[in-house]
């Protein structure tokens, strides 16, 4: 009998884990079908491709879209454009895997309408959910993720480290990490090698970030692979296998969504990260060094604040944030001015470019290739200040062109339609995103 009843017993809380399971997949099933109906049934005024009543643009824009095509999801949703003739936006419906309609605004005005401030929006519109994915990359209290008075109040904080009299008071630092760079760039050259430059780019930038931010010096130029910071257990370790786990723009759709060990190896990221992070966090916030030339951004941003652990974890997520941008958006504009540069080489146009942009230098710095590092990191404040912003109109000229040509990223928001200046209504509840790529090829 008791035998009977164990068994009875198994095959209850077997029969009732499968009816829970049962049910939790029916409700993902019937939630992720009911946000593509939604999406399904709606906006058909608006130009898209061709939507299937159960695939929407799944497929036709996949193939666009898809990872194999080694580009960037721009250059897929370009050619949606261009084959749509050109509309001022159209929309790709991608539900389920998009949680709403995605809405890419591809005239300048729209964008800028959508930009500006507004009665409603006074700092800005919502942000994009998206952005909850790089939580383990940029901390939950991320600045990124910040909206409205929360946005403002910790920018106000940051501010005085991202003054440009602070930023020249660091010339000379900044400027021997560069020297590091452009030797490292030379010996490469000189090698032979190919290499990628993105590694390069971004241990310049984590050089400089670090030491602005938190007044630490990891090397990250110097240092061999598998010592250090760049030990298996290292700080820049930790960063980097911690940006591999998130989701690549453009990877599609597979296996990484639910793939168990990538959570499990964030998670274990992510803890070194933000243990050996928050130390340092802590010693620059207790040091007694009072002297603001030799302070870091942090230091300035918590002056006068009691330290507490939920200023410590908003510093360390405002730093995470910072190294991210850095390796992302500065590393690649530095990529894109050399490759920029290099067309010279089989340019006639590009060759006066880089003509003009050398007679710029040799007028300010003189003929010396290296000269600039040399009088920029010598000058006082004031006049590498006037330096940067007065004497170097074409350089100046010839990096914006370079962001205009090759935006670091594109902004993604949502929110609950809003009347702008413009000919149009934005929809309810669809994701916006002005397309940087051709919003900027088109002005």
């Amino acid at each position: 009998m008791e035998t009977i009843k164990e068994l009875e017993q198994r095959y209850h809380i077997r029969s009732t884990l499968f009816v829970v399971l049962g049910l939790y997949v029916l409700y993902r099933v019937s939630h992720w079908i009911y946000k593509a109906y939604r999406v399904r049934t709606r906006f058909h005024d608006i130009p898209s491709l061709p939507r299937h009543p159960i695939w929407g643009n799944l497929v036709n824009a996949g193939e666009r879209l898809k990872p194999s095509l080694k580009r960037h999801p721009d250059y897929g949703f370009e050619e949606i454009w261009r084959e749509l003739g050109e509309p001022g936006r159209f929309l790709v419906d991608l539900a389920p895997v998009e949680d709403r309609g995605f809405l890419v605004i591809a005239e300048p005005q729209y964008a800028e309408a959508l930009l500006n401030s507004s009665k409603e929006f006074k700092y800005s519109i919502p942000k994009s959910k998206n952005y909850h994915s790089l939580k383990p990359v940029i901390g939950a209290e991320s600045i990124i993720t910040k909206e409205g008075a929360a946005w403002k109040e910790m920018r106000k904080r940051f501010n005085p480290g991202f003054q440009p009299r602070y930023i020249h008071s660091l010339t000379r630092p900044i400027m021997s990490r560069v020297e590091i760079f452009v030797e490292r760039m030379q010996s490469l050259a000189e090698s032979g090698i190919t290499f990628k430059m993105v590694d390069y780019a971004q241990d310049l930038t984590t050089d400089i970030i670090t030491q602005l931010t938190i007044g630490q010096d990891f090397n990250a130029q110097s240092m061999p692979e598998g010592h250090g910071a760049k030990s298996p257990m290292g700080f820049l370790t930790a960063s980097r296998r911690l940006s591999e786990t998130i989701y690549a723009v453009g990877q599609g759709v597979g296996f990484h969504m639910i793939d168990p060990i990538r959570p499990l190896k964030s998670f274990f990221y992510e803890t070194i990260f933000n243990y050996k992070l928050t130390a340092i966090v802590k010693e620059r916030i207790s040091s007694t060094d009072t002297t603001s030339k030799s302070k870091s951004i942090t230091q300035l941003a918590v002056s006068g604040l009691p330290p507490s652990k939920a200023l410590i974890r908003s510093c360390v997520d405002q730093i995470k944030t910072f190294l991210f941008a850095g390796q992302d958006t500065t590393a690649t504009l530095i990529q894109w001015v050399c490759y920029e540069m290099s067309k010279a080489s089989h340019s006639e146009h590009y060759a006066a470019i880089l003509s003009r942009l050398r007679q710029e230098h040799d007028l300010v710095f003189g003929p010396d290739p290296f000269s600039a590092l040399k009088v920029l990191s010598s000058s006082a404040t004031a006049e590498s200040e006037s330096i940067l912003t007065s004497k170097l109109p074409y350089t100046t000229a010839f990096i914006k062109e370079i962001l205009r040509l090759h935006p670091p990223r594109a902004l993604c928001a949502w929110f609950r339609g809003k009347q702008l200046p413009c000919r149009f209504l934005f929809p309810l509840i669809l994701s916006l995103s002005p397309a940087c790529r051709f919003t900027h090829h088109s002005t």
